[in-house]
């Protein structure tokens, strides 16, 4: 079903196919100048009041104006953060999503496989659910998710497979956006992984989908999507012998999916849910000034001179393992010195399977008010102040006793 739907999802993008590259639009325009090209200031479209940048250029004659703008909601107040497109002059090339958040990948090799960043600093939390951390280098969170601003349909379609049959990874990723109106775009994302891997149990399924929309009006502004994530991957515990990659001559030379390891033929699988919503409102109160565009032009822009923030963000996530037979496992936890979850008592272990699972709910709720200090005769310095209320649930068993603590913050803050 889901290699079914992949398929439809990847048909619907080729209909909407337009460019992998950032757009321009040019037309005549007299100028005086005799730079080669000369970058003029950022402005905003008379009275359009957009909060989204569109860079002009000009070349003697010619004038260029980017057709595809893309930002993020960055911070905790969703302030809009201009982001470059994805295209083969930068990332495109790189397969590997995870590779694209860190020059240091350390995992188990397999595409999709959980794993972490080698630099400390590129460890970053996306997530308050700690069975996250593994798989975080994939995961693409609500504040990291794109907008966009286009003339034109705007479409970009990744598919990438590779490796012998039974070793195979593909991947197949995109986004596609359209402007309803000039102030309103809606639009949506994918990207799906599907890994075998090189040695038995080793086999992974990813997927982070999800829509948005945006309308960047005058005085109003709205952001807000709703992703949905899915991490599955087996596990096979390690090769029972290590010498059997140290010193292969010893065992026959035996190929990557005929070395032991501690569980086999799929018995072990972990897999994790998650979906997020995420919302961010800004009504503006401000004034209208001329902006000199050329030597010979001018266009009034609106510039915001108090402005009236909300964000609401929610989580909600879920983690289960699963051992189909503990009795093809029990060597693992005998060698590691575990116990023997057959016989011994102290372990809360099911005599004949594992199905652990845990929960993970949090709801945030974020209010401020923003003073530019440029154009504010109360606070000529400038003043943002927010206030939090953030709700954190937890949902797992305790031996046999369920357990569901609840966590209360909230915060006053000024930037």
């Amino acid at each position: 079903m889901k290699k079914i739907a992949s398929i439809l999802f990847g048909l619907f993008f080729v209909f909407f196919v337009y460019a992998q590259e950032e757009h321009y639009h040019y037309y005549e325009h007299e100028s005086e100048h005799e730079h080669e090209h000369e970058e003029v200031e950022e402005v905003e479209a008379a009275g359009s009041g957009d909060q989204t940048p569109k860079r002009l250029y000009s070349n003697d004659k010619v004038q260029y104006i980017q057709r595809t703008n893309s930002w993020i909601a960055s911070g905790i107040l969703g302030t809009v953060k201009p982001v470059d497109l994805d295209t083969l002059i930068t990332d495109f090339i790189i397969t590997n999503p995870a590779e694209k958040n860190t020059i240091a990948l350390e995992f188990l090799g397999n595409l999709g496989s959980p794993g972490r960043s080698k630099i400390f600093f590129d460890r970053q939390r996306k997530s308050g659910f700690l069975f996250f951390e593994p798989y975080e280098i994939y995961y693409t969170p609500s504040k990291e998710v794109r907008y966009f601003d286009t003339k034109l349909p705007y479409t970009n379609l990744g598919y990438f497979s590779g490796g012998p049959t039974g070793k195979s990874a593909s991947r197949i990723h995109g986004v596609f956006a359209v402007n309803i109106n000039p102030a309103v775009n809606v639009g949506m994302y994918g990207d799906w992984i599907n890994a075998y891997g090189a040695y038995t149990s080793q086999s992974t399924k990813h997927y982070n989908t999800g829509f948005f929309g945006s309308y960047m009006g005058k005085h109003h502004n709205l952001m807000a999507n709703i992703s949905f994530n899915g991490y599955e991957n087996f596990e096979n515990g390690g090769l029972v012998n290590d010498s059997t990659v140290t010193n292969p001559r010893e065992h026959g030379n035996l190929d990557a999916p005929d070395m032991a390891v501690f569980f086999p033929r799929n018995n072990v699988r972990s897999k994790l849910w998650n979906w997020n919503t995420y919302l961010n409102y800004k009504y503006h109160i401000g004034i209208e000034r001329d902006v000199e565009i050329t030597k010979d032009s001018t266009a009034k822009t609106f510039i915001p001179v108090t402005s009236f923030i909300y964000t609401f963000q929610s989580e909600n996530s879920r983690k289960r393992y699963h051992e189909k037979d503990l009795g093809s496992v029990a060597n693992f936890y005998q060698t590691y010195k575990i116990g023997d979850p057959l016989f011994a008592d102290t372990l809360f272990v099911n005599r004949s399977q594992t199905m652990d699972s845990v929960r993970f709910f949090q709801m945030k709720h974020v209010a401020g008010i923003s003073l530019n200090q440029e154009f504010n005769t109360l606070m000529n310095f400038g003043l943002t102040g927010y206030m939090v209320a953030d709700i954190k649930n937890y949902s797992y068993l305790n031996g046999k006793n369920p357990k569901k603590p609840t966590e209360a913050d909230s915060l006053l803050g000024f930037l």
